[in-house]
């Protein structure tokens, strides 16, 4: 329970120091990513993480067709093996842009492939922006 309430608060610390607005700001930022966060505090930091801003999203959509606690952990799970170079900042700027529909309307449903459609299509920007010459 103490381990727990430990991450929460830990997870709560990181979520709150920012709020990115573009792509270019989490590149800016000071941010560890999750494989950095893994190696330093383990697995279930970056999992707390991901939940909760799994939550939030989820929270946001008004679907009649949501997710249950197992799609979510799945979800955390192939996120971490695909993104692991990410930060936090990614994720949230990424739940953000989804929110603001810019990766599509969600028709009354959100699961894993429509959060790994989001992470796809911030990952093509994301990449776009790093090899762009601005960026170099």
């Amino acid at each position: 329970e103490n381990t727990v309430s430990r991450l929460k608060d830990l997870a709560g610390e990181i979520l709150r120091n920012s709020t990115p607005e573009k792509v270019e700001d989490v590149f800016l930022s000071n941010e560890a990513g999750h494989r950095t966060i893994i190696r330093k505090l383990g697995e279930p930091q970056v999992r707390a993480i991901l939940v909760i801003l799994i939550a939030d999203a989820l929270a946001f959509f008004n679907v009649v067709n949501t997710m249950s606690d197992t799609q979510v952990a799945m979800t955390v799970d192939l996120i971490i093996e695909e993104y692991p170079y990410m930060k936090t900042d990614d994720f949230k700027l990424c739940f953000k842009n989804a929110m603001k529909m810019k990766y599509g309307e969600s028709y009354n449903r959100i699961d894993g492939q429509v959060i790994m459609g989001w992470l796809r299509e911030y990952n093509k920007e994301r990449c776009a922006i790093a090899d762009s010459p601005v960026m170099e």
